[in-house]
């Protein structure tokens, strides 16, 4: 039962997360962002593919620690791009 829902869990986490990438991507990107939502549930791209995915709780940690490493840098990211918009501005009202 809490395998059960451990991986129920996780997939709900798989959905936020593509849901956050893509959402980010179009912001930081902007019209240049190829990033979409996934079109189709995941179970049901399982099923088209006709395989079933049995992932290892190793293989889980590693998707967990992918995605959190790309959220650190996604947040880095922004940062250095706000960092570089304020020094851009400080240097014009000093130049001005």
């Amino acid at each position: 039962m809490q395998e059960k829902r451990d991986a129920e869990m996780w997939r709900m986490g798989m959905y936020v997360y593509d849901a956050v990438r893509t959402a980010v991507d179009n912001v930081l990107n902007g019209r240049k962002s190829q990033a979409k939502y996934m079109d189709k549930p995941l179970l049901e791209q399982c099923k088209e593919a006709k395989q079933e995915v049995v992932l290892t709780e190793e293989d889980e940690m590693k998707q967990v620690e992918a995605f959190f490493l790309s959220l650190e840098t996604l947040s880095t990211n922004a940062k250095l791009a706000k960092q570089a918009k304020e020094s851009e501005k400080c240097q014009k009202t000093k130049t001005t």
